[in-house]
């Protein structure tokens, strides 16, 4: 796979596809094979293997001034997914934070989502260096939606980040928290907001965290 995803020559869907393939199995490696591989993917999701090939779209329809698009024109998001994946010590960890965040600004819908499925992958050590608030400041759904679930499975968490997730106008966002938030007597408030809500998702994934 990493030979696929350094390789030029190869169209860019194969080399996504190879990074896919690597964050899929990442985590039932051997340490050695981790290590071994990191440096690869962190190398993808940096834009450092881009080439100018990797622009997957094809001319299409009369006088061909359509295209057709046949996937994000960077290995950076890809090769992100699979760095959380292979991730396993602090500073792989932090690697591939301070590149998500990084990337954060300019990510469209699409790319959001898999950047908040990468940070996702990363296991309890990693999703610690997060940081909830600034995560939940985001405009996309779905990095808001992780920050509502950091926010309800770290210690010490500021409780205005807890209301304000819970008034989030996502009902993605709002469904993230209901699905994670502790039954414990200092989220009562929240719960009761939640048990309102006004999409029957939300107060589903409220009862169904009970």
């Amino acid at each position: 796979m990493t030979a696929v995803v350094t390789d030029t020559d190869e169209p860019g869907w194969n080399r996504q596809q190879a990074l896919a393939a690597l964050a899929a199995v990442g985590r039932h490696l051997s340490d050695t094979d981790r290590d071994r591989l990191f440096p690869t993917a962190l190398q993808a999701a940096r834009g450092s293997l881009d080439s100018a090939d990797d622009d997957d779209t094809l001319p299409s329809g009369q006088l061909n001034r359509s295209r057709i698009n046949l996937g994000d024109p960077t290995l950076g998001f890809d090769g992100i997914f699979a760095s959380a994946a292979l991730a396993r010590t602090p500073d792989q960890y932090q690697s591939v934070i301070n590149l998500a965040y990084e990337l954060m600004p300019a990510a469209s819908p699409h790319q959001a989502n898999r950047l908040a499925s990468a940070l996702a992958l990363l296991p309890e050590a990693g999703r610690a260096l997060l940081d909830p608030r600034s995560l939940a400041a985001h405009e996309s759904d779905w990095i808001r939606a992780l920050a509502a679930i950091l926010w309800c499975t770290a210690d010490g968490q500021l409780p205005q980040v807890g209301r304000r997730l819970a008034a989030d106008p996502s009902g993605t966002v709002r469904r993230s928290l209901a699905s994670h938030l502790p039954d414990k007597p200092q989220y009562e408030d929240l719960r009761d907001k939640l048990g309102h809500d006004v999409r029957r998702s939300v107060r589903t994934a409220l009862k169904t965290a009970d």
